[in-house]
């Protein structure tokens, strides 16, 4: 069994951290759609005991759901890495140089201005 490097130890603490506050978010959703009806309208004391039982059922079970899917997705096997994330090429720019000349080149156009005067943008 590999050892965990620091860097692993913390991603793996990120994610733990965001799998419970993104559970915490939808739960708490879940639990004030169910119960949004009793608050906005007149409804009967059982009606209003069942909808409260009902949200904090489904805000569990919505909080368990997404917690266990946010860490599922979470490579935790030591040594087992993620792929380095995958950046999209520039056509035309092959070197460092190439950057200097399109970033001078972007500074000699003059600023773009949507639209003048006080009319508005229909004019």
């Amino acid at each position: 069994m590999m050892r965990r490097t620091q860097a692993e130890r913390d991603a793996m603490t990120v994610e733990i951290g965001y799998a419970l506050v993104s559970g915490a978010v939808v739960a708490a959703a879940t639990f004030t759609g169910v119960l949004l009806p009793a608050l906005l309208l007149e409804l009967p004391d059982g009606a209003e005991d069942m909808l409260f039982r009902a949200g904090a059922a489904l805000g569990a079970l919505a909080f368990t759901v997404r917690v266990v899917h946010a860490l599922r997705r979470t490579p935790f096997e030591a040594g087992e890495r993620r792929p380095p994330p995958v950046r999209p090429g520039r056509p035309g720019r092959t070197s460092p140089d190439s950057q200097a000349s399109t970033t001078s080149r972007a500074l000699s156009r003059p600023p773009a201005r949507p639209w003048r005067g006080r009319r508005g943008p229909w004019r």
